[in-house]
C-alpha cells in the first residue's frame, strides 16, 4: 500500500469515527466521486486537498501526519527495524533478522512503496547476492526522480529512500538530488511533510553534504555553498540532538577537511569526540573509523583548551571559515 493511499485510508477511519457523511465533508472541497478514488488508491491526494479535508475533519496536518505515521510503524515493526539497520549499512544482521520475514509479505509501512524494496535491493547487492546492473535496473523502477521532484513537497518515505539511493546512483542523478534538497532546505516554496520531520531534514543535511563535499568536480559547488550547508546543519544538529547521527555529520566533515587539506583542529575534535561518547554500541557495530595519532594529539589538546570548552557547542565551526 502506498504512502497517499494509507493517508486517505486514516482520513476514511476518522470520518466514519466521527459519523460524518462524505456529503459533509467532500462539501466544497471536491466531489463525492473524487473523494471515492482518494480511498481507493485510484488517484494519489494532494497536500492542498487533503488540508481542506482534515480541516472539515477538525485535525490540525501536523496531528494528522504523526497519528496516521506511528499507527503505521507500531503496525510493522519487522519493517521499520529492517530498515534501521539497513540505514546503519548493517547488512548481514538485517538479512539475518528481518529479510526472512518480509521478503515474501505484503509490505504495509509508509516505507513500503520506494525505502523498503530500495533496502532489500541494496542489501542483496552489498553481501553479493545481486549484480549492479540488476540493482540498476530495479532501482530505476523504484525511484523516478523526475517525477518525485515535480512536487515541491517530500515525505518520510521518499527522503529515506533517497538516503539509501545515494549508496548506488551515479554522479548525475546525486546531483539532480542535492539541488532539489537544497531548496528543500533554504526556499520556502519547498517543504518536508513529515510525520518525523526533524529526522528528515537531519537525513535531508547528510545527504547533501555527502553529495556536495564528496563531488569530484569541485566546481560544481564552491567553497562559500559549502560552508553555508554546514553551518546550517551544525546549527540545526545543535538543536535537535539526534543521538549517534552527530557521528554521521563529523564524518563528511572530517573528510572533507582531509581531502582538502584544510587545517581545524574544531572538527577533529567533536569527530573524535562524537565516537567516543556513544552508548550504543550496535550502532557501532562494524563501522571502522579512520583517526591517525595526530588527531588524538589534537582532541587530547583541545580537552585542555577552556576557552574552547566554554564555549557554544559548534560556535568556532560556524565562526570561521573552512580554508
Amino acid at each position: 500500500m502506498d504512502f497517499e493511499h494509507e493517508v486517505m485510508n486514516c482520513v476514511e477511519q476518522l470520518r466514519l469515527e466521527r459519523k460524518m457523511t462524505i456529503q459533509e465533508i467532500t462539501n466544497g472541497v471536491i466531489s463525492r466521486r473524487n473523494y471515492s478514488r482518494y480511498v481507493s488508491g485510484e488517484i494519489p491526494i494532494n497536500l492542498e486537498i487533503l488540508t481542506k479535508l482534515l480541516g472539515k475533519l477538525g485535525v490540525p496536518l501536523y496531528e494528522f501526519v504523526f497519528y496516521m505515521t506511528n499507527k503505521n510503524i507500531l503496525s510493522n515493526l519487522d519493517e521499520s527495524f529492517f530498515l534501521d539497520l539497513i540505514r546503519n549499512e548493517q547488512y548481514e544482521e538485517a538479512y539475518k533478522r528481518y529479510y526472512q520475514v518480509i521478503k515474501d509479505k505484503e509490505l504495509q509501512s509508509i516505507f513500503a512503496t520506494r525505502t523498503i524494496p530500495i533496502c532489500i535491493t541494496l542489501m542483496l547487492y552489498k553481501l553479493d547476492k545481486m549484480s549492479l546492473e540488476d540493482v540498476k535496473k530495479i532501482t530505476s523502477r523504484i525511484i523516478d526522480l523526475k517525477e518525485m521532484f515535480q512536487k515541491k513537497h517530500l515525505n518520510d518515505d521518499e527522503i529515506e529512500s533517497l538516503n539509501l539511493y545515494i549508496r548506488i546512483c551515479n554522479e548525475q542523478d546525486k546531483e539532480i538530488i542535492a539541488d532539489y534538497l537544497l531548496n528543500m532546505l533554504f526556499c520556502d516554496d519547498y517543504r518536508l511533510i513529515c510525520a518525523h520531520y526533524d529526522f528528515c531534514r537531519m537525513l535531508s543535511y547528510l545527504i547533501v553534504l555527502s553529495i556536495i563535499t564528496e563531488h569530484p568536480n569541485q566546481e560544481k559547488y564552491d567553497k562559500k555553498q559549502i560552508k553555508r550547508v554546514i553551518d546550517a546543519a551544525l546549527d540545526f544538529f545543535s538543536r535537535a540532538k539526534f543521538i549517534n547521527y552527530d557521528i554521521l555529520l563529523f564524518e563528511i566533515l572530517y573528510k572533507y577537511i582531509k581531502k582538502n587539506h584544510i587545517d581545524n583542529k574544531d572538527i577533529i575534535f567533536y569527530y573524535i569526540s562524537t565516537i567516543l561518547s556513544t552508548n550504543d554500541q550496535e550502532f557501532l557495530n562494524g563501522k571502522k573509523f579512520t583517526i591517525t595519532k595526530e588527531d588524538m594529539d589534537v582532541y587530547y589538546e583541545l580537552l585542555k583548551d577552556n576557552t574552547f570548552l566554554n564555549a557554544n557547542i559548534y560556535e568556532r565551526i560556524v565562526n570561521h571559515e573552512l580554508e
